[in-house]
């Protein structure tokens, strides 16, 4: 009888921890969706954005999300939804690179601005100025 309710015990124990445990991972896996991304242009003329990347902080690495060209005005924002997985609670940083135009009116001239780096969480915001 012992040996029963010893070998009872120890599964209910296994099949909780488990339980527990992919419970865990569901949330971490969902921690940084639903991320806002806004990109506000005080650069004093038009530009074209051509990447928005992240800074994954707990493996040091820069990963590029997919994004369409477009242009953003002066003065204007610009609001990004993207859901950033692979980061799961790490510090994370974004980057939108684009370009400005030159004398010959191309969109030639490349810069970059970043946001603050800070824990990605899900419904998180991040703001990137567009100051260069």
């Amino acid at each position: 009888m012992t040996q029963r309710f010893t070998f009872a015990v120890k599964a209910t124990l296994t099949a909780t921890l488990i339980a527990l445990s992919g419970t865990a991972n569901a949330f971490s896996f969902d921690s940084c969706k639903d991320v806002t991304i806004v990109v506000r242009n005080h650069t004093g003329e038009e530009v074209r954005i051509y990447d928005l990347d992240y800074h994954d902080y707990g493996v040091g690495k820069w990963r590029s999300e997919p994004l369409n060209n477009f242009n953003l005005r002066n003065g204007k924002s610009k609001f990004i939804k993207r859901s950033l997985g692979a980061v799961n609670q790490a510090r994370t940083q974004i980057r939108i690179q684009y370009k400005k135009l030159d004398s010959d009116g191309e969109y030639r001239i490349k810069a970059a601005d970043w946001s603050s780096s800070a824990v990605c969480s899900k419904g998180k915001t991040f703001e990137v100025k567009l100051e260069n």
